[in-house]
């Protein structure tokens, strides 16, 4: 079964990309790129949390979180979540950052739910416009058409953790 990965493109981004929609690429669930670039960006999870969350634990302007929620047809859609707060533990809850394609009647902008473990990547625009983490993002790139490839290396940092949250 193909899994939907919604390449959602949060707002930091170019307006041109923003205006070509949100691409949908799919991949198979045994795509062991996709699935080490998820299990990665799980591993940097808690420095994330921690470089980009307050003391009552809402994330910083710019920091959202890509989640698995389960879709309409038994599979899941992967789709941008910000802003967003964090219990500090496994909780979390913030609003759906792009129109979903296949979960129900929800819609951008609505609250959701959602644990630790449905997270398969996060994002944090940096005050000079550069995008850290993204990791699906970075292994979907070369599928993408060559504009939106281009406009999103201009922004994507050149590591996905920043040099100081070593």
């Amino acid at each position: 079964m193909i899994r939907l990965i919604a390449a959602v493109l949060i707002a930091a981004l170019p307006l041109a990309v923003l205006a070509q929609g949100d691409p949908v690429i799919g991949f198979e669930d045994s795509d062991t790129t996709m699935n080490t670039a998820m299990a990665t960006a799980q591993a940097t999870l808690p420095v994330f949390l921690a470089r980009t969350t307050d003391a009552e634990g809402y994330g910083v302007k710019g920091a959202s979180v890509k989640v698995a929620f389960p879709d309409d047809f038994g599979g899941a859609e992967v789709i941008w979540v910000g802003p967003f707060l964090w219990d500090r533990g496994r909780a979390f809850a913030g609003l759906l950052a792009n129109e979903p394609r296949a979960l129900g009647d929800l819609r951008a902008g609505d609250r959701v739910a959602f644990t630790t473990d449905m997270i398969r990547d996060w994002s944090w625009t940096g005050p000079q416009g550069r995008i850290w983490g993204n990791y699906t993002t970075r292994v979907m790139l070369e599928q993408m058409d060559d504009t939106t490839r281009a406009e999103l290396g201009a922004v994507l940092s050149p590591a996905p953790v920043p040099p100081d949250w070593q």
